[in-house]
């Protein structure tokens, strides 16, 4: 009784903490819905919509990983929560497509979905997203079919059932749907491409022209267009896309071995061999100089290998966020403390929202012994990311500095210590 008595007193708080969170988020509130979702938790860890909507947030923020970990965490507490394996479902439909693997999973997610949820189009457009991939092709069809039936406005599924008839050979329903999907959307090059490139091996190279040529620049595209315009007597514009075409090739192979060792390095960095990753980003950099986000990986296996005066040079003169961040990083570790200060208080300043410049702007502040600073800069970290509880223990350790114990002790117990 006395067990039933304290569930009952912990879930009415609990429950408030979830509408108030629901409500703010309806205000577009999104962080400071995370800190209620964050207290709801606390209070009462066993409460799978607690877990759901922290994955929302999440999953709005852009944090696809931390938020699957709440949607998993949600159907573990709740074996029939269909909107959490929905999520799921499309989470992993996303990594499978974005690593290319785990389609297996991806697929498994999705059936689960639709067991809980049969007529959750979403869960469908997904399933036939991994099919395509999978095989067969005729189950992909049939998937897309259905969430398109469900639900003609999911973003992407009419272009996908495209693509499977594509797939399929079958070029007529194609084209119907390509010329809808283009026309309700007349900026998507790739629809162009791909409606042009169906309309030419129909043998329609007139209709075709017009929306190759409205196509983003690439090998194929070129070829295409080459093609149609010599069966259209435009013997120089042929020409001059077929020699187009080799020069994309030609890049092209460049960029694929880029991208080769770039996966070679991301192996490395998963099994923690860091060295190896650099020196593999850096192969890859080499290739493609202009990737900045090979920049940003390599930058982080250099940091992980204590060569930061490396990634200083690395990253001079760059001026995205993420690259200015990483630059502080390697001031800390190289111990040029009051530059990184510097450093991050402009980051901050220009980039307000950018939580980890004002959590890191805080770890700084406190090894420099401005307990007052640190706990400012930490408490707006804990207010932008209030699910993240390595911030939430950052600012109880400024709170502990500042005297104030019982505040800081009320962090650790958010942050789950």
């Amino acid at each position: 009784m006395v067990a039933l008595l304290l569930l009952l007193a912990q879930a009415a708080p609990a429950r408030a903490l979830l509408d108030e969170g629901v409500s703010l988020s309806h205000q577009g509130n999104f962080a400071a819905a995370g800190d209620r979702f964050v207290r709801a938790i606390a209070l009462d860890p066993a409460q799978a919509e607690a877990h759901y909507l922290l994955g929302l947030v999440r999953q709005q923020d852009g944090r696809k990983e931390p938020a699957l970990e709440s949607f998993k965490r949600a159907a573990s507490l709740d074996a029939r929560y269909g909107e959490a394996q929905a999520r799921i479902c499309e989470l992993e439909t996303d990594f499978a497509l974005a690593r290319e693997s785990g389609y297996e999973r991806a697929a498994a997610a999705c059936r689960r979905s639709l067991t809980l949820l049969p007529r959750d189009a979403e869960s469908h457009f997904h399933l036939g997203r991994v099919q395509m991939k999978l095989g067969p092709k005729p189950a992909a069809l049939a998937s897309l079919r259905t969430a398109v039936r469900l639900d003609p406005e999911i973003p992407g599924a009419q272009f996908e059932l495209a693509l499977a008839h594509l797939d399929l050979g079958q070029l007529p329903a194609a084209i119907e749907i390509l010329e809808r999907f283009v026309a309700a959307n007349p900026s998507h090059g790739n629809g162009h491409f791909q409606l042009g490139a169906a309309l030419a091996k129909s043998g329609a190279c007139p209709a075709a022209v017009p929306h190759l040529e409205r196509a983003p620049s690439h090998a194929q595209r070129h070829f295409v267009l080459s093609g149609c315009y010599k069966k259209l007597g435009r013997a120089e514009d042929a020409a001059r896309e077929l020699k187009s075409a080799a020069a994309w090739q030609a890049n092209e192979s460049t960029r694929r071995q880029s991208r080769f060792r770039a996966a070679a390095a991301k192996k490395h960095a998963t099994a923690g061999a860091w060295a190896d990753a650099a020196r593999e980003y850096r192969s890859a950099l080499e290739l493609t100089p202009e990737d900045a986000s090979l920049k940003i990986d390599l930058a982080i296996a250099l940091l992980r290998t204590n060569r930061e005066a490396e990634v200083l040079d690395l990253l001079a003169g760059e001026r995205a966020t993420v690259a200015r961040y990483h630059s502080t990083l390697a001031l800390t570790g190289l111990g040029r403390i009051e530059e990184a200060r510097a450093a991050l208080a402009g980051l901050v300043r220009d980039e307000p929202a950018f939580a980890e410049g004002w959590y890191q702007l805080g770890v700084v502040d406190l090894r420099l012994n401005n307990a007052v600073e640190a706990e400012r800069s930490l408490a707006k970290a804990v207010e932008l990311r209030a699910d993240e509880p390595e911030f939430r223990r950052a600012w109880a350790a400024a709170l502990e500095a500042s005297g104030n114990a019982e505040a800081a002790k009320q962090q650790r117990r958010l942050a789950g210590k």
